[in-house]
């Protein structure tokens, strides 16, 4: 005798996360545009180093900013932006 199994997620389901910001161009030498349009406004933007201390942090209505990055020196660090329901996390290196 057959017996359904109850909805149980059985896979992992593609996110579109990923693809909810824009940084270009990465890497990169002195500044980095960022695009949020997937996100609601406002939108908090964290620069994280390679210690995990906040070294740039901004909130902004903007969906398209520029962030130079010049004074942070060559590295990977990383970048957080996060609106009142999720949060988004991508590297950025700066050579």
């Amino acid at each position: 005798m057959y017996t359904p199994l109850p909805d149980v997620p059985v896979g992992v389901e593609e996110s579109d996360e990923i693809d909810a910001i824009r940084i270009f161009p990465n890497p990169t030498k002195d500044e980095v545009t960022i695009q949020t349009d997937k996100f609601k406004s406002p939108v908090t933007i964290q620069l994280y180093d390679s210690h995990g201390s906040i070294v740039h942090e901004l909130k902004t209505r903007q969906s398209k900013i520029t962030l130079g990055l010049k004074e942070f020196g060559s590295g990977m660090y990383l970048l957080c932006v996060s609106d009142q329901k999720r949060t988004v996390r991508k590297k950025v290196i700066v050579n």
